[in-house]
C-alpha cells in the first residue's frame, strides 16, 4: 500500500451504492476529467437463493440481513468501479445510507463471523491487490436517489434502465450502465454464503538501496522567529472539479457533497506557536529566579 493511503486525499472517484430485497446498485463519478472514463452506473439481482436467506417478518429463518446487502453493494460497488477503469492508488469515497455497513467498512472489522466479516475480508483482499482506499460516508436515505433508483430497477431491461436513467438525471456524457464481472459476483455470494475465498498475496517488491549522501553538518545556527505571512504563498493540491461532477454533484447525496465541498478550498496554515511551551495565564507572573 503506498504511503499516501496514510493521509486525507481528495476523492479520485465519488458515488454513492444502495441495496433491496431484490439486489444492489449504485454510480460512480469521477473528480478530475478522462477521456476514457464516463460515469457509470451498475446493477445486480440476487439470485433466488440469496433472497431466500433475508431476515424479513415472513422469513424469521432468514441468516441475512439488509445490512448484509448494503456492505455487499458496497464492496461490490469498488471491485466493479476497479474492473472499469485504470485506477492508480486511487481515493474512493462511496456514500451508503445504511449506518451498520459504513461502520463495518470504516473500520475494517466486525465482532461476528457471520456474513460481514466475509465481506470484510473480501474488501481487505480488493483494497490490496488494487491499492486504493475506501471512504465510507452515511448518507440519508432520502438523498441516495440514484443509487436507489439502480437497486431497485430490476424489472427494466439494460436498454430501458439507461434511457430512464438518462433521462430522470440527466448528465453529459451520458451514463454507461455496466456489470459486475462473473470474478467479482462469485466473491460477493461465496462471502455472503460465508465460504472463505483463498487470500492471494502479492508478491514482495524488493526495496531500492539509495546511495548514501554526504553528511551534514554537526551543528545548526540558533533559531529564527520568522513573522507570519499575511497570506499563503502556496496552497494545497485542492480538489479538482470536473465538467462531470460539476453537473452530477446534483445528484450526490448531500452529506457526501458536503464532505467533497471540503477540497474545493486550500488548506490554511496554522497560526505560528508562541516561542514558550505555554501561553502565559492572565493575571499571573512567574516568580523571578
Amino acid at each position: 500500500m503506498p504511503i499516501s493511503s496514510l493521509v486525507p486525499r481528495a476523492p479520485s472517484f465519488v458515488g454513492a451504492v444502495d441495496a433491496s430485497g431484490q439486489g444492489i446498485g449504485g454510480f460512480w463519478l469521477p473528480t478530475t476529467f478522462t477521456k476514457d472514463f464516463k460515469p457509470i452506473a451498475f446493477r445486480y439481482q440476487f439470485p433466488a437463493d440469496i433472497t431466500a436467506r433475508l431476515v424479513s417478518s415472513s422469513n424469521l429463518n432468514g441468516d441475512l440481513t439488509n445490512s448484509d446487502f448494503e456492505l455487499a453493494a458496497l464492496v461490490l460497488g469498488c471491485a466493479t468501479l476497479e474492473e472499469n477503469t485504470h485506477m492508480h492508488h486511487p481515493a474512493i469515497w462511496c456514500g451508503s445510507d445504511n449506518t451498520p455497513a459504513v461502520s463495518w467498512s470504516s473500520k475494517g472489522s466486525t465482532s461476528t463471523t457471520k456474513a460481514n466479516a466475509h465481506l470484510l475480508r473480501w474488501l481487505a483482499q480488493l483494497t490490496q491487490q488494487n491499492t486504493f482506499t475506501l471512504t465510507p460516508i452515511s448518507v440519508a436515505g432520502k438523498t441516495n436517489t440514484i443509487a436507489d433508483f439502480c437497486s431497485r430497477s430490476f424489472h427494466l431491461s439494460n436498454k430501458d434502465f439507461q434511457e430512464q436513467l438518462q433521462s430522470t438525471y440527466p448528465i453529459e456524457p451520458s451514463w454507461q450502465i455496466v456489470q459486475p464481472s462473473s470474478e467479482s459476483v462469485s466473491g460477493m455470494t461465496s462471502a455472503l454464503s460465508c465460504r472463505m475465498s483463498p487470500w492471494e498475496l502479492q508478491p514482495t517488491v524488493p526495496c531500492q538501496v539509495l546511495p548514501h549522501g554526504e553528511s551534514g553538518k554537526t551543528s545548526v545556527p540558533p533559531l529564527t522567529l520568522i513573522p507570519p505571512l499575511p497570506h499563503p504563498m502556496t496552497q494545497s493540491q485542492s480538489y479538482s472539479c470536473s465538467p462531470i461532477v460539476t453537473v452530477g454533484e446534483n445528484y450526490l447525496p448531500a452529506k457526501l457533497k458536503y464532505a467533497v465541498k471540503r477540497w474545493e478550498t486550500p488548506f490554511e496554515p496554522l497560526g505560528r506557536r508562541c516561542p514558550t511551551w505555554a501561553t502565559q495565564t492572565p493575571g499571573f507572573s512567574p516568580p523571578a529566579n
